[in-house]
């Protein structure tokens, strides 16, 4: 399949797939094979000559990326059979161009079809490539996050000094002025390659999920809310609970922390599932001992794993308790997750069907059933092709009607703005902290005991 013949995204960003098998593309190449006669050969001659530089610098990036160190790092290891396509298919193409160079040689293959099979190299390089680029962007990002959120669980600083939301706005604000850019292109950063670094840069797998997820959702939501909210503050908000939406599960016993969504759906009643269904209580009451915090930040993460029909955790919280930047929150949340489950190394070569567009029409269906806002779920999947994502018919309509809101929802009125001139976003009756979990003493005395309400849930 040529590069530019078929696409698996919308236009979110179509991901042509690539025929990177050596074996395939050797039967291919003999397929094409043509006989021409002595006056046609300088035609050719010309035809390929293009081609000669462009293979040139095309060995030069090759050995400069199998020359990388971290190329040979363990984690890195599902690129392996990528980078191996890219350096086969490389020799074929090499061995095509010495054979139209030999004297009396009057058998060719069209110098199109080599054309694509150079520029077939050249996108699977720089499709593995990007995945280093966004590796890196990550471990900066998840590196300034951990001191953050390991200053949030202490309390304070080495010196002694109370951490500050304050010092988790510059990351907050690089993610809204470039991750969205960068997570906007394809291939996007591969889940597993993601975690395998992170685990090994943070020594535990928790620790990695977290940072990882709050990362790629902050980007996320974001780049929906830059397309809603024009207000800076706003913007800034959603971006930081997306960050710090995990945080509550790093003091959770590692028994109950180390599960995840698919845990949670497989065994919806078990003991563990309900203490793990806790954690957005515990981040938001870590963050309701921020002194210059929003208590509309600590709201966000109480409500990260909410559903408007009320079948999310921890409170079950329906329409009316949920605030417009809730409702995208939780969108992003559960596109993320989903996200994450259906991606793969495979798709670099678009073999598979985008983990994205998978995400996309999962969360269209879920917002069909009222789960999530469909319009926040609309803003949210704007970049896709409708028609992609399977909005048609009785859906459609569903989707559409969302935007007249027959739910109630709750709009603030009367009340006082907080410190970032952002009203609470809360219903007055809730705008007691307890509403979002414990007081800070109160987990700070858990933490020091390593004890709770059902034992020893938190570190």
């Amino acid at each position: 399949m040529d590069l530019v013949q078929q696409t698996v995204t919308g236009e979110a960003g179509e991901l042509p797939v690539l025929q990177i098998s050596a074996e395939a593309w050797s039967r291919r190449l003999e397929q094409a094979r043509f006989r021409t006669s002595a006056h046609e050969r300088p035609q050719i001659l010309q035809e390929c000559a293009p081609l000669r530089p462009q293979f040139r610098q095309l060995l030069r990036r090759i050995k400069e990326f199998a020359s990388e160190t971290r190329f040979k790092e363990p984690e890195n290891s599902a690129l392996a059979p990528y980078a191996v396509a890219t350096v086969e298919l490389s020799r074929l193409l090499f061995a095509e161009l010495s054979r139209i160079e030999t004297e009396g040689n009057a058998i060719f293959v069209p110098p199109s079809l080599l054309q694509t099979l150079l520029d077939t190299c050249t996108e699977l390089l720089d499709r593995l490539q990007m995945q280093f680029a966004l590796l890196d962007e990550l471990c900066a990002s998840a590196t300034e996050l951990h001191a953050f959120v390991s200053r949030l669980i202490r309390g304070s600083d080495a010196y002694g000094e109370p951490q500050r939301y304050t010092m988790l706005v510059r990351l907050v604000r690089r993610l809204l002025d470039e991750l969205p850019d960068r997570y906007a292109t394809l291939p996007a950063l591969v889940p597993e390659l993601a975690l395998a670094k992170l685990t090994r840069l943070f020594q535990t797998p928790q620790a990695a999920r977290v940072y990882l997820t709050g990362i790629t959702t902050a980007a996320i939501a974001g780049r929906a809310a830059q397309s809603i909210w024009l207000r800076a503050d706003r913007l800034e908000l959603i971006t930081a609970a997306a960050l710090l939406q995990d945080c509550g599960s790093l003091i959770l016993n590692p028994q109950y922390s180390n599960l995840d969504e698919s845990d949670v759906e497989d065994n919806p009643t078990s003991e563990r599932t309900r203490m793990f269904q806790q954690h957005p209580l515990v981040g938001a009451a870590l963050l309701a001992g921020l002194p210059d915090a929003s208590v509309a930040l600590a709201r966000l993460v109480a409500q990260h794993h909410e559903r408007l029909n009320g079948t999310g955790y921890p409170r079950q919280c329906t329409a009316t308790e949920m605030s417009d930047l809730s409702r995208l929150l939780s969108a992003s949340v559960r596109f993320e997750t989903l996200r994450q489950r259906y991606t793969s190394a495979a798709q670099l070569s678009g073999a598979e069907e985008s983990g994205e567009l998978r995400a996309a029409r999962q969360l269209v269906r879920e917002a069909g059933r009222r789960e999530f806002d469909p319009q926040m779920t609309l803003k949210l999947l704007a970049p896709f092709d409708p028609t992609e994502l399977g909005v048609d018919g009785k859906l459609a309509g569903v989707m559409q009607s969302a935007l007249e809101p027959s739910e109630p929802t709750y709009r603030p009125s009367g009340i006082r703005r907080d410190l970032h001139g952002v009203e609470p976003l809360i219903p007055p009756a809730a705008h007691d902290r307890s509403r979002v979990g414990a007081p800070r003493g109160i987990i700070a005395g858990r933490i020091g005991t390593g004890t709770g309400p059902s034992g020893e849930w938190i570190r």
